[in-house]
């Protein structure tokens, strides 16, 4: 063996799981939404939205997922894909909207507040770190010290940079290769398994 190559999201930290939990913690800030469910509701919501974006085709291709859209600022991004900084806005702000009206949220005065809490809540929740799942930081540190450990992972740099920083694993890697810096897709995960 000479090298090893690893992927991040659900292979050493928790990825999905934590997501889902944190949507489901925004559910405290909107009255009568039912807590198991909201999840589903929020990630169906942003789906349909992300579909229609312009950069869905690229989406696909670099293994971004709509709840990473959610709390992304897709700073570092690669220049073809310059426009989701602004874009990310609008999309957050009007995924949540959207996911309100789903479930018959009507505002007792313009809500663009809830809107905000939400947006920030979830956000909040994501960047406080994912849970590394266990012995992942041992099994690359034990790996670092035999061979070159590569990481190769798709998503937004900025929250894929974030997750490695605090699972505490960038010093035992030789390189790392995020899709959305690189503009390409990690050959790890096929493009069918990709979550949209």
């Amino acid at each position: 063996m000479r090298a090893v190559l690893l992927d991040l999201d659900d292979t050493l930290i928790e990825e999905e799981p934590f997501a889902r939990a944190q949507l489901r913690r925004t559910a405290e800030l909107v009255d009568g939404v039912d807590g198991d469910t909201w999840d589903d509701v929020v990630i169906e919501s942003a789906r349909a939205l992300w579909r229609t974006s312009r950069y869905y085709p690229e989406f696909l291709e670099l293994g971004f997922a709509s709840w990473e859209g959610l709390w992304a600022t897709f700073e570092g991004v690669h220049p073809r894909l310059e426009g989701l900084v602004t874009w990310a806005g609008t999309y957050r702000r009007a995924a949540w909207r959207s996911a309100l009206d789903a479930v018959g949220h009507v505002p007792r005065h313009p809500d663009s507040a809830l809107v905000d809490a939400l947006v920030e809540r979830y956000i909040e929740g994501q960047r406080s770190g994912h849970p590394v799942l266990p012995g992942a930081v041992d099994l690359v540190a034990r790996l670092a010290q035999a061979v070159p450990v590569a990481l190769v992972t798709n998503g937004p740099p900025d929250i894929q940079r974030l997750k490695i920083d605090q699972a505490r694993i960038g010093a035992y890697l030789s390189a790392v290769v995020i899709s959305g810096e690189a503009a390409s897709g990690s050959p790890i995960r096929p493009p069918s398994a990709v979550p949209s």
